[in-house]
């Protein structure tokens, strides 16, 4: 199968998940308990300089893969470009979130000191999914800049891009659990 029906696939995947997901809370009629808490001003701009450079980086990654099969020439400049603000917004935003996005809280109930959890489970599940991907998605493509010798570049250029489309069905499904948490 080629990389641009993995593309397919993962949207598909992550857009059946989001349904699933819907009739599971429609049959349970329950909804997570999250606390009300606001976004601050810099939580926004980080999140949305995450979405900003993958959604980015990803259209220029899948419109080179449909078009032209392979990345390159003035796409290519386009992902160099938009690419390095995940490389700044991902560590950010995992200091920010991490204690929020513990995986072990008592959800839904309050914990010890009475208060709600900020996020559903499965928005903090998902987040930790997000900063794995991330991490793999950057840490391959740097490892093929520097020190990865020339037999094992197709490897590794292949290990970018399949968890840079998990990264990206992650975020879908992520942004999906945000907004189930505000509709409630």
């Amino acid at each position: 199968m080629t990389y641009g029906n993995w593309i397919i696939v993962a949207i598909c995947s992550a857009a059946a998940f989001m349904v699933l997901h819907m009739f599971y809370i429609a049959q349970n009629r329950k909804r997570p308990v999250v606390a009300d808490v606001q976004w601050r001003f810099w939580e926004k701009l980080l999140y949305a300089g995450l979405l900003f450079s993958v959604v980015g980086s990803a259209g220029t990654a899948f419109w080179a893969m449909f078009t032209e099969g392979h990345l390159s020439g003035w796409l290519l400049f386009a992902h160099l470009g938009v690419s390095p603000a995940l490389a700044v917004v991902l560590p950010l935003l995992a200091i920010t979130w991490a204690h929020s996005c513990r995986l072990f809280q008592t959800s839904p109930l309050p914990d010890t000191q009475g208060t709600t959890p900020r996020f559903t489970r499965l928005t903090r599940f998902t987040f930790w999914l997000i900063m794995l991907a991330g991490l793999v998605t950057l840490a391959s493509i740097v490892a093929s800049m520097l020190f990865v010798p020339a037999e094992y570049q197709k490897l590794v250029i292949t290990i970018h891009a399949y968890s840079a489309l998990a990264l990206v069905a992650l975020i879908i499904i992520h942004i999906y659990s945000l907004a189930m948490a505000r509709a409630t």
